[in-house]
Formats: structure tokens, C-alpha cells, sequence
């Protein structure tokens, strides 16, 4: 697609693209240089996402958002990081796709 962005969130060295987008971006907690992508390190349980607003046409999420704990304590103060970045990716104003896998318990 033509001019359109896509960031992978979680991407560890290998961004995917399902959207075939000309510009491609990734973050993950890694340090990677990736050929032909815009990569940025950042802890997302902790950081927003490291980029402008309204500045993606599609983000997506591999096998990622699961590991995003829903609550976090320190000390006094309790923060819930899995709310705080479903607000990041809301406010990046993109068509936002996740995948991940789903384990049963049988016993």
C-alpha cells in the first residue's frame, strides 16, 4: 500500500507487514537494527508507544499483547499498563488487528 505506515508492537528482529505497507515500523524491548524498517526499543508495559499521534495507518499485535500485565504494583501506586496501551493504540487513530494464541486447561 502505497504511502500507508504499519507498526508491529512486540516485534522481537522480524516486524510483520499483512497489510503490505511501504513504510514499516516495529517496537519491541530488544535492541535490533532491522533492514527497511523503522525500529524503536521500548518497554510497553511501561513506555508509551514511542512515536507521534495519528501517525499510523495500521498497528498490529502478534502473539504480544497477552504478555502486557493488567495490573502493576509499586509500592502505593497501582497502574494497569494492558489499559494504558489499548489507550496508546487508540490514539494512534489506525485500524489495529491482534492475534494470539489460546491455551486450554483440561483437568
Amino acid at each position: 500500500m502505497q504511502n500507508k505506515k504499519s507498526l508491529d508492537l512486540g516485534c522481537n528482529n522480524r516486524p510483520r507487514n499483512p497489510y503490505h505497507c511501504e513504510n514499516l515500523y516495529g517496537v519491541d524491548l530488544g535492541n535490533f537494527e532491522i533492514e527497511n524498517v523503522t525500529y524503536k526499543q521500548a518497554n510497553l508495559a511501561l513506555e508509551p508507544i514511542p512515536f507521534e499521534n495519528d501517525y499510523f495507518d495500521y498497528v498490529t499485535a502478534f502473539d504480544f499483547i497477552e504478555h502486557i500485565p493488567r495490573i502493576l504494583l509499586k509500592g502505593e501506586i497501582t497502574r494497569a499498563p494492558f489499559i494504558e496501551l489499548m489507550n496508546e493504540i487508540w490514539r494512534s487513530n489506525s485500524h489495529y488487528e491482534n492475534t494470539f494464541q489460546i491455551k486450554w486447561l483440561y483437568l
